[in-house]
């Protein structure tokens, strides 16, 4: 790409057959046609990839909202607006649905914070207002094994990038991050919980073989007109030094 400007792709919506979650992180489901959210990341890095190169992947970022169910197979329209250290995406349908939209920056915009890698509690909380109010989050941990972590970049555009450096694909940390809520709150039924949106800044590569530390709190909550909102601030660490650090915003319940 290289070059600002705005161009428009033709895509077939698929999750390369990515895993819900990363191994040891919490059990993975099998969703069917379903195609969470985490999974737009590996459609769009290609262009953060093909214009920023390392650069991006080692302290870049990427934000994305999902504002429509997505399943496999879909044919889809992604919108790709770029100037000299950002780019913005829409992807979006023929008929004008419109799925996510989001924006990548060369240089990412939030500084790591500090998150509590030794809490404990041993049960999940209920997905209520007053239970997740300030909660913090007990860690998740797992280890990124580039030859089995790396299963969905065959089919990616810029699969043989990650593959080359043997470096984590963002989304799979991403992943990681749903799966500590997943880990720490107990939904009433698997339809109270949709992932809505989520911002990334990388500060560092997860390399082949390291263990990710994965921590942080609810840091807002808010209500619409039919759903309750949870905002989860999480910090990746590797050996204790910052790897990612990610606000995940979430749907724990529905108003009645």
């Amino acid at each position: 790409m290289r070059h600002p400007g705005r161009v428009q792709y033709s895509f077939r919506s698929t999750s390369f057959g990515m895993r819900q979650f990363p191994v040891g992180a919490t059990e993975s489901n099998d969703y069917g046609e379903h195609i969470m959210g985490v999974t737009v990341m590996t459609w769009l890095s290609r262009f953060a990839v093909a214009e920023w190169g390392a650069d991006w992947a080692r302290h870049g970022s990427m934000d994305l909202r999902f504002r429509s169910h997505l399943s496999a197979g879909l044919d889809l329209l992604i919108d790709v607006q770029t100037e000299a250290a950002e780019m913005t995406f829409a992807v979006t349908d023929a008929e004008g649905t419109v799925y996510s939209t989001g924006s990548a920056h060369r240089k990412g915009k939030v500084a790591a914070a500090a998150a509590d890698t030794t809490y404990t509690r041993s049960h999940k909380v209920p997905n209520t207002h007053a239970a997740l109010d300030g909660l913090v989050l007990t860690p998740v941990r797992c280890t990124f094994l580039a030859d089995r972590d790396l299963e969905m970049t065959p089919g990616m555009a810029d699969g043989g990038f990650w593959r080359e450096h043997r470096w984590a694909h963002p989304a799979w940390v991403a992943s990681a991050a749903n799966a500590v809520f997943r880990e720490n709150v107990e939904f009433e039924s698997p339809t109270h919980w949709h992932h809505a949106g989520i911002e990334t800044t990388f500060h560092a590569p997860v390399t082949d073989g390291a263990e990710v530390v994965l921590a942080g709190r609810v840091a807002q909550l808010f209500d619409t007109a039919r759903n309750r909102f949870a905002v989860s601030a999480t910090e990746a660490t590797v050996n204790g030094e910052p790897v990612m650090s990610l606000r995940s915003t979430f749907v724990y319940r529905p108003l009645s």
